[in-house]
């Protein structure tokens, strides 16, 4: 027999999202994000200068920003009442800025090498498989044959075929 206590819990999106948004407004969240936004936008306005100081000023904003970023991590999880100040001292406290960024860049090129497989994969197989509806009515055949024949009729044509599809 299990403990009350220990019965699964019931995840139900629409109570998930209203908690997310209410939490949204919980101090010091509200204030967090406000700031996270804020060097966000300065960041972005960068983007389009490239002296030095500029360069500096960049990294500088990317450094709080990824201190911020933490500090809002851990409130979100937290359910201790601290002020804002309080969790980015904290966020520098805890020792965890190189994890956060390597963790990040390692994210980051996995998505980017998942989307250019996906993209460039997506675009070979369009080259591999473009003939077959074109097998299916002409051969008068099911799909499994057609993809077949498709691939075997546009071996040595695939660029050509794959700029159509």
């Amino acid at each position: 027999m299990e403990h009350p206590s220990e019965a699964p819990i019931q995840l139900r999106p629409g109570s998930l999202i209203a908690n997310g948004i209410r939490d949204l407004f919980r101090p010091p969240l509200g204030l967090l994000l406000l700031i996270d936004l804020l060097i966000f936008g300065a960041l972005a306005s960068l983007s389009d200068q490239v002296d030095g100081a500029s360069l500096f000023g960049a990294l500088l904003l990317t450094v709080v920003y990824a201190f911020v970023q933490i500090a809002l991590t851990m409130a979100a999880a937290s359910e201790e009442q601290r002020s804002a100040d309080e969790w980015v001292k904290l966020a520098f406290k805890r020792g965890v800025f190189w994890r956060f960024i390597l963790t990040g860049i390692v994210t980051m090129v996995a998505v980017f090498v998942g989307l250019l497989a996906l993209i460039i994969g997506g675009l070979i197989l369009g080259a591999m498989l473009g003939l077959a509806q074109t097998v299916a009515i002409q051969e008068r055949v099911w799909p499994s044959r057609a993809i077949g024949r498709s691939i075997a009729l546009s071996k040595g044509h695939r660029m050509p075929i794959g700029s159509i599809f």
